[in-house]
């Protein structure tokens, strides 16, 4: 299911989210749903290869909890935009991608200029590349230059 050849960008998470994420996929249940499964599966491999850091040792341009991510795809190659939030937090309407999902599990804990492919619950790959990232708390990029 996961059986990318190229090498996976390094993944870097705090404390705090680790353990917040691996509370999260333990209240997910087992055989819920086929995307579900596909989903908690995939981000617990990301958990399980991160490189964890103290709260306060995490690069602004790591990609974490609620931080706003701008990237590309390889299937539109325009820049999008999101916010990185819980399940119980996400508003697509707003920007806010569930980290429960293909292209939320697959950027958490990564760099600006990384990219990595992943596997759709369907079977496609897909390719996101992470242009920057906007810590939390930082609404947008422009503010994170001019602020």
């Amino acid at each position: 299911m996961f059986n990318i050849t190229e090498p996976l960008p390094p993944v870097t998470l705090t404390v705090k989210d680790i353990m917040a994420l691996d509370g999260l996929l333990m209240m997910a249940s087992p055989g819920y749903g086929k995307n579900d499964d596909y989903i908690a599966e995939y981000l617990e491999r990301e958990l399980n290869r991160a490189h964890v850091v103290a709260d306060n040792d995490l690069p602004d341009h790591v990609v974490r909890m609620h931080s706003t991510v701008t990237y590309s795809t390889n299937t539109s190659g325009k820049e999008c935009h999101l916010t990185l939030v819980y399940p119980v937090e996400a508003d697509i309407d707003a920007g806010k991608v569930s980290v429960m999902t293909p292209i939320g599990a697959a950027l958490i804990g990564l760099t600006a200029g990384d990219s990595i492919t992943y596997f759709t619950p369907n079977g496609g790959a897909q390719t996101v590349k992470v242009i920057a990232v906007a810590p939390p708390g930082v609404e947008n990029l422009q503010q994170l230059h001019t602020g």
